[in-house]
């Protein structure tokens, strides 16, 4: 495998609740299990976190800040909305190896470097097998040689429909929740030091 591991960003804030659960949920899945109304709160690009709490526990989602729909071309019938709904049921990863994750990984943790976010490295092969793989960041469009940057059904592609090669993976994505393994680590950076995320 190009990549043998994947890693996730997410709030140091939400690390008690990781270690609990076991699992990433996507921003749809949180606002569900959290009783917030998901169409309250998902039907926007979020400019800033948001934090959903039930019963003394909390979780923070992070924002859309990149996320401008004057910086997409959509294909096919989509709309913002939709768009929206694609990224708000997923959950997203950075493919990589021992070292860090891929170049588009280290820019999406230097944005938020200031705010001391928590990053997980498991091993690629733990995650499930029904992946889905995008070859921009999904969540951060930008003009390229004078075009906006397309968004539309094919910008999440399982395996067996992809036509570009591994090397172009810019994301691994899973809908809706992913169980972490065992194995799991969490560090304060891309390049760790890590620790065990379940002791």
């Amino acid at each position: 495998m190009r990549w043998p591991y994947a890693y996730h960003l997410t709030s140091t804030t939400n690390l008690p609740y990781l270690q609990a659960t076991g699992i990433i949920y996507s921003a749809r899945e949180l606002c569900g299990r959290f009783d917030q109304n998901p169409d309250e709160f998902l039907n926007n690009r979020r400019a800033v976190g948001l934090v959903v709490a039930k019963d003394g526990v909390s979780v923070h989602i992070r924002d859309q800040a990149p996320l401008y729909e004057a910086n997409v071309v959509f294909q096919e019938g989509w709309d913002f909305r939709q768009l929206l709904a694609a990224l708000n049921e997923r959950c997203f990863f950075w493919p990589g190896t021992a070292n860090g994750p891929n170049p588009y990984g280290q820019r999406h943790y230097a944005r938020y470097e200031a705010e001391h976010p928590l990053v997980l490295r498991l091993a690629a092969s733990g995650l499930p097998d029904e992946l889905e793989f995008c070859r921009f960041n999904s969540g951060s469009p930008r003009w390229s040689r004078g075009q906006a940057s397309p968004r539309g059904p094919e910008t999440f592609r399982p395996a067996a429909e992809c036509d570009f090669k591994a090397g172009r993976i810019v994301e691994v994505t899973v809908r809706q929740s992913v169980a972490l393994p065992r194995t799991t680590e969490y560090g304060p950076s891309p390049s760790g030091p890590w620790t065990p995320l379940f002791p």
